[in-house]
């Protein structure tokens, strides 16, 4: 797939075509394809959820030298985006005695059962060495 994106590229060029409105149009018909608008809001969390998570993976993929900040700001504007989104699942849930978090948790495997284990007492120290002499007493009593 790459590589005739590639060469599609390339005859562009070299016909004299602008490559930036071809890549422009590409990117609003994949905005309207991904983002919804409805004032709905379910959606408006799932929008955010797919706007952030491609924010996310652009500043990833960057190679600046300023990339690794703008990375670490979209993963925290992600964790908040799935955040909203997780709370406002269990709000609507909990609108008709549900909960989204308890049929999330179900549908996970059980988790392994925790093993209990003995913590061992540190041996007691003696603060006296064996072979070390007594001092001799210079009371002279």
């Amino acid at each position: 797939m790459w590589p005739g994106i590639i060469e599609l590229f390339r005859a562009l060029e070299k016909s004299g075509s602008r490559v930036s409105p071809i890549i422009d149009e590409a990117l609003r018909n994949l905005h309207g394809r991904l983002i919804v608008d409805s004032d709905d809001d379910f959606e408006e969390d799932v929008n955010d959820l797919k706007q952030t998570s491609l924010k996310y993976a652009a500043e990833c993929l960057a190679t600046d030298g300023f990339a690794k900040g703008r990375a670490s700001q979209r993963y925290s504007d992600f964790s908040r985006a799935m955040e909203a989104f997780v709370i406002g699942q269990e709000l609507r849930s909990r609108k008709y005695n549900g909960s989204y978090l308890l049929r999330l948790l179900g549908r996970l495997p059980p988790l392994p059962s925790p093993k209990t284990t003995r913590i061992a007492k540190p041996k007691r120290q003696t603060r006296v060495k064996k072979n070390s002499p007594l001092p001799k007493d210079d009371s002279g009593g």
